[in-house]
């Protein structure tokens, strides 16, 4: 009897193994929201091709991007070792206090390059503002730390802290750059108002409110020129709580309960009459940063509207841009956001700044993983 039970125990796994692979050639799913990024479909079957190794490699790659269940396999395999077993790192996320997440330390060896590299980055920027306000717009230049800078408390304790050498930097940049550069220094700004809470607990941008802090801060200088202009803080919004679908959860599967928080944001009782040059929304909805603010990323947007008490503004930088443009959009006459990411055009910011004239050119050229990059704000400089 035991060994009919044996017999039928490998014939149903091997059944089980044949259609899992059966289902698998069928499926042709082209991207995985779980791990937020494109899948590898199988090629067109040809059997003259299976002699080329690149052909089979390719085969061989999309059955394991392709495998049935493999959603579900994933999140399970990270719930368990997350929930379970209480690892506090999952490739470069690190699990913090109250499920918040972070990114892998950024750990600085050799301080005196490192100086340079600040006093490169303040040079660089230094030359564009000079082109800029040469133009008629005034430079402002805002710095958001990363999320483990800020949030001090919520990091684990094996976790290396980087906020004193963020300081330092911070201190050196500010010596470095010209009077051409307004600038605008986010920690600061948040650690003023006693809160460390200005981030997303499982993404890596700031959250609304404290976008609206940094939009305040950035409508004041503007209200100096445009005393008119229209700003509309949060309480102007209705918003709405969800759980969110953050970049760092997605990297370990989904598999954080981080509860709801303040996502997408609505105008309350009130209309913006605009013209943009996609059909993308200004104000979205949904789970996720990218659906609710702005539509994700675009290389190039323009948006118009009816209100000539506003400002022009241009706005440059990575997706840290996105919710402060939705913020932007009611206080602005005309607005142009550049994302170099995808910009393709041979032109620099400093060019498209000469090409539409705005009253103000806003920089932001922060990214989740680095503090200080030379070759990122020279990317989001358009050089």
């Amino acid at each position: 009897m035991s060994n009919l039970i044996k017999k039928i125990f490998v014939f149903g796994f091997f059944c089980f193994i044949a259609a899992i692979g059966f289902l698998t050639l069928d499926n042709e799913t082209e991207k995985s929201e779980v791990e937020g990024r494109r899948l590898i479909t199988f090629p067109k079957l040809d059997y003259e091709k299976f002699s080329d190794s690149k052909y089979m490699q390719n085969i061989g790659d999309a059955f394991s991007d392709q495998l049935e269940y493999r959603t579900e396999m994933i999140k399970n395999y990270f719930a368990f070792t997350t929930n379970v077993l209480k690892i506090g790192y999952q490739g470069t996320t690190v699990i913090g206090k109250e499920n918040y997440l972070f990114t892998e330390p950024e750990v600085i060896t050799e301080e005196e390059q490192y100086d340079k590299r600040i006093k490169r980055i303040a040079k660089v920027i230094n030359r564009e503002a000079e082109k800029v306000t040469a133009s008629g717009s005034k430079f402002i230049y805002i710095h958001y730390p990363r999320k483990d800078i800020l949030m001090q408390s919520y990091l684990p304790s094996f976790y290396i802290s980087g906020k004193e050498r963020y300081e330092k930097s911070i201190e050196i940049l500010k010596e470095n750059l010209s009077d051409d550069v307004i600038f605008i220094d986010a920690l600061a700004l948040f650690e003023e108002t006693g809160s460390e809470e200005y981030f997303y607990k499982t993404d890596h941008h700031v959250n609304i409110e404290g976008q609206e802090i940094i939009y305040k801060t950035v409508t004041n200088l503007m209200k100096e020129q445009f005393p008119e202009m229209d700003v509309k803080l949060l309480d102007s919004y209705k918003i709405k709580k969800t759980d969110i679908e953050g970049s760092f959860d997605r990297n370990i599967g989904n598999s954080i309960d981080s509860g709801k928080e303040n996502l997408a944001i609505k105008p309350k009782g009130w209309k913006v009459q605009c013209k943009r040059n996609n059909n993308a929304k200004i104000w979205g909805k949904g789970n996720t940063y990218a659906k609710c603010f702005m539509g994700g990323d675009y290389a190039f947007t323009e948006v118009t509207t009816k209100n000539k008490k506003n400002p022009d503004v241009l706005i440059c930088g990575s997706s840290f841009t996105n919710s402060l443009e939705s913020l932007m959009v009611p206080s602005s006459r005309k607005m142009v956001s550049l994302d170099y990411r995808y910009n393709t055009q041979k032109k620099t910011m400093a060019d498209f700044v000469e090409e539409y004239k705005p009253d103000y050119t806003i920089f932001i050229p922060c990214q989740s993983d680095k503090s200080f990059s030379y070759r990122n704000t020279k990317l989001h400089l358009g050089l």
